[in-house]
C-alpha cells in the first residue's frame, strides 16, 4: 500500500516565496508572488482551505505598499509608514 504524503498548506508556499524575494531582492508584487508560488506547487500535495485565495493569505500575513505595489511580510515591530 502506498502511503499518502501529507498536504502542505498554501500559506507556507506564499510565506516561503516572500522570504525568497526578500533575500534575493525581488520586488514581491501580487503578480510576482502568484507566478512564483503557482509555478512551484507540487501536484496534489497542497492543502487549500475553503477555496482560500493567495490574496486572502497576503492580506492576513503581509502588508501592501500602495505606492510600489510590493507586499512585505508583517513583522513583530510594525513601522509607521508600512502601509503607504
Amino acid at each position: 500500500m502506498i502511503e499518502e504524503l501529507p498536504k502542505i498548506p498554501l500559506e507556507l508556499y506564499v510565506v516561503s516565496y516572500m522570504n525568497k524575494c526578500a533575500k534575493e531582492g525581488i520586488k514581491a508584487t501580487f503578480d510576482e508572488i502568484c507566478w512564483g508560488v503557482l509555478n512551484h506547487l507540487p501536484k496534489d500535495q497542497v492543502q487549500i482551505n475553503d477555496n482560500e485565495m493567495i490574496l486572502d493569505i497576503l492580506k492576513r500575513i503581509a502588508i501592501l505598499n500602495k505606492t510600489t505595489g510590493e507586499w512585505k511580510l508583517k513583522t513583530d515591530d510594525p513601522k509607521l509608514f508600512d502601509d503607504i
